[in-house]
């Protein structure tokens, strides 16, 4: 046996160590930003996402994958996860109920867009930040974890939450809908 004989049968060995070892760094990354209404999904978004990173990796041609760039896959998995249920949930809403008029609008304007549209609109109205920390915080994080997820303190992190809210119930106004 020469040593490329060797080498070559020891190869998928390694691969098979490696592949099974950023599994498990995806599996703490999901848990890390997995809210618990997809819990039960967690293992769904782990396989998204190392879909996701051997895509990359395979476009890239590079085999070492950071620990930032772990999560930065893990957390638009689960965006995109929450993205698409909601768009599930608006459009069985809309098509089974009225969107209900602001109080200061008459009943006759009643918007033509959804709820989930709207809020889709204005949540890509935010600022990154703001939007950061009202997803999670609609997500149903508490402030501190919020403020570790977002690597900033409690009190920035509360900021980012209400400026954020404030700024969105007006985007709604705008469209004629009441928060």
């Amino acid at each position: 046996m020469t040593l490329d004989d060797a080498d070559r049968a020891t190869r998928p060995i390694a691969d098979a160590q490696a592949h099974e070892a950023l599994r498990r760094e995806l599996v703490r990354a999901i848990r890390f930003v997995c809210p618990r209404s997809l819990a039960a999904d967690a293992e769904d978004l782990v396989q998204e996402s190392l879909i996701r990173l051997l895509r990359a990796r395979k476009l890239e041609g590079d085999t070492r994958v950071s620990a930032t760039y772990l999560k930065k896959v893990a957390y638009s998995a689960v965006i995109d996860e929450i993205r698409r249920r909601r768009r599930r949930i608006a459009v069985v809403s809309d098509a089974d109920t009225d969107i209900e008029a602001a109080p200061d609008e008459a009943p006759s304007t009643t918007p033509e867009i959804g709820l989930g549209n709207a809020m889709e609109v204005c949540m890509q109205q935010l600022q990154d930040h703001r939007r950061q920390a009202l997803t999670l915080h609609l997500l149903g994080y508490s402030g501190p974890e919020v403020a570790r997820m977002l690597e900033c303190n409690a009190k920035r992190a509360e900021n980012l939450t209400l400026r954020g809210l404030a700024q969105l119930r007006d985007c709604l106004r705008g469209h004629g809908l009441s928060p």
